[in-house]
């Protein structure tokens, strides 16, 4: 069987784990930490340029009468 008071002091130990544990909205890059909300030029100043990079978002062209817009 197993004994309540160790069960407890494991629970605890589990709590307060989880409460010393950093925020998710947070990563590690090498010794620093990168918050949400920093501007794209301080976490490259920190991590480096990535090794990729994905488009978001669409291009703006300038009106064309000839072409067929849907």
């Amino acid at each position: 069987m197993n004994n309540p008071a160790r069960l407890l002091s494991a629970g605890l130990l589990l709590g307060a784990c989880l409460l010393l544990s950093e925020p998710a909205e947070a990563f590690r890059c090498g010794s620093k930490l990168v918050v949400d909300g920093m501007h794209e030029a301080e976490v490259i100043a920190i991590c480096g340029e990535p090794a990729t990079r994905r488009q978001i978002g669409y291009a703006v062209r300038p009106y064309d009468p000839r072409r067929r817009y849907r």
